[in-house]
């Protein structure tokens, strides 16, 4: 009796276990759907936003690695230079040109701070300090090169 009726419930369960899903047939549904996916799919491959993830990022992680010096007058410059370029990121990210365009002058005010600092250094310490700056500065040039070839396609 019970494997009557375990048998019964198997053949359900496979019966009605390999439905179909709701059959949408207008036309109409999937090639939005396949734009919406391709259009999605562009954007994900646009190798300018690529670049601009890696030098943003690449910017954050040298922030991280800039080490302490033992000078304070060193270390408040650089994390007045660490404080502006977060503002610089969060203002790009935001679209917010007037407050990217303040960062950047304040970044611009640190580094000339920090390059007269530098004097105070040992030769190690003021080449480990100039890689770290070098980095910065340069992905900094080219996330503002992207945006002015940007500005020029755009117009």
């Amino acid at each position: 009796m019970y494997k009557i009726f375990y048998l019964f419930f198997l053949c359900f369960l496979i019966c009605f276990s390999c439905s179909v899903e709701k059959v949408n047939l207008s036309p109409l549904s999937k090639e939005l759907s396949k734009e919406k996916i391709e259009e999605n799919t562009k954007e994900l491959i646009n190798t300018d936003s690529i670049d601009k993830i890696r030098y943003t990022s690449d910017i954050t992680n040298t922030m991280a690695e800039i080490p302490e010096f033992q000078y304070i007058k060193i270390n408040s410059a650089i994390a007045q230079m660490k404080q502006s370029l977060s503002d610089y990121i969060y203002a790009r990210k935001a679209n917010d040109q007037k407050a990217k365009y303040a960062a950047l002058n304040e970044i611009k005010e640190g580094y000339r701070l920090i390059q007269k600092l530098r004097k105070m250094l040992s030769r190690d310490d003021d080449a480990k300090l100039n890689v770290y700056l070098v980095k910065i500065k340069t992905d900094i040039s080219m996330l503002e090169s992207r945006a002015f070839f940007e500005n020029i396609n755009i117009q």
